[in-house]
């Protein structure tokens, strides 16, 4: 059975993440660290999620957790915390709270053999098409050496990336409708070229910082044309009536809170001009009359309109001309 993630609520955590912790027992803290760092993934693959209770073989996209919430266990010792099986890649995920020392050695340092195991058992790809993220609150100098060393050479990859990393990838994903599975996967292999090029692990945490936030703007402008009509649509809907202005939309989402963090993350704006484009390529209002090259009147169309071009639309994708 799918369990239902939300996203605010595991960015919130994140963005929270000694608060949350600090609500459950000390001895029950690594579970629950273990657990939101693999239920993060499913938010940022836009993939259902499971435990090793539920998990659905017959899925084939879909995040796995190796443990149990109703049990309080964490993913055992012979096996990654979590797999993550996406479009042309997966992701073994390994989670700890060890910042010290022995980060590497008693946590991450057995997760190469995790990652052959899963694909000789599970997987049966390609070690190219398999990517190791080791997540923690700080990476630790010894880790950061000893997985640029294993990058050099070994075929199977491993990146390992602070939990405010992690936060950014999930916040893009609560703000991107179409984030594609290959945008993340160009987000991990730059990331293992700037680790590749950094000097030290404090670089590295400079370059990874750069990577997301650059990766995060590029995603977010490719979603505009689907962000604005959207939210366009539903204030028409809200609005309620058979004609509706450009600028009435726009005044409303100047107001948006979803809108205003978009528009913050792309460092732009938008007016009247994208709104009236945007909501006639989508065909989700009809226009009525043109009373400038700005202001237009909008008849909104029926929902059960726009399911039904969905609908179509994706019958066309796989299959031209649709029958």
């Amino acid at each position: 059975m799918t369990r239902p993630i939300s996203k605010k609520n595991t960015f919130n955590r994140l963005d929270n993440l000694g608060k949350f912790l600090g609500s459950f027992h000390v001895a029950h803290q690594s579970t629950f660290f273990e657990e939101l760092i693999v239920q993060s993934f499913p938010i940022i693959l836009h993939l259902p999620f499971f435990d090793i209770t539920d998990d659905d073989s017959t899925i084939a996209y879909r995040v796995t957790w190796n443990g149990s919430r109703n049990l309080r266990t964490r993913a055992p010792g012979g096996g990654p915390d979590g797999i993550g099986r996406g479009r042309g890649f997966n992701i073994i995920i390994e989670a700890t709270l060890k910042t010290g020392t022995k980060q590497w050695s008693q946590e991450f340092a057995i997760s190469l053999k995790h990652a052959r195991d899963t694909n000789d058992q599970y997987l049966h790809v390609n070690p190219e098409l398999i990517i190791t993220v080791l997540v923690t609150p700080a990476i630790h100098d010894y880790t950061y050496n000893s997985v640029k060393h294993n990058n050099q050479s070994n075929p199977y990859k491993i990146i390992p990336i602070e939990t405010i990393i992690l936060k950014k990838l999930v916040e893009t994903s609560r703000l991107a409708f179409t984030l594609r599975h290959l945008d993340i996967r160009d987000f991990f292999n730059n990331i293992i070229n700037e680790l590749f090029s950094s000097y030290d692990c404090n670089d590295y945490r400079k370059r990874s910082i750069s990577v997301v936030n650059n990766w995060q703007k590029e995603v977010l402008q490719l979603e505009k044309k689907t962000i604005i009509p959207i939210k366009s649509y539903h204030v028409m809907r809200k609005i309620n009536r058979n004609h509706i202005s450009t600028s009435e939309i726009l005044r409303d989402l100047a107001n948006d809170k979803f809108i205003k963090k978009y528009s913050e993350k792309v460092k732009e704006g938008f007016g009247a001009e994208i709104i009236n484009q945007c909501i006639v390529q989508e065909s989700l209002g009809k226009v009525l009359s043109k009373i400038n090259y700005a202001e237009h009147i909008f008849a909104p169309v029926p929902i059960s309109d726009f399911r039904s071009r969905c609908k179509w639309r994706s019958l066309a994708l796989e299959n031209f001309p649709p029958d």
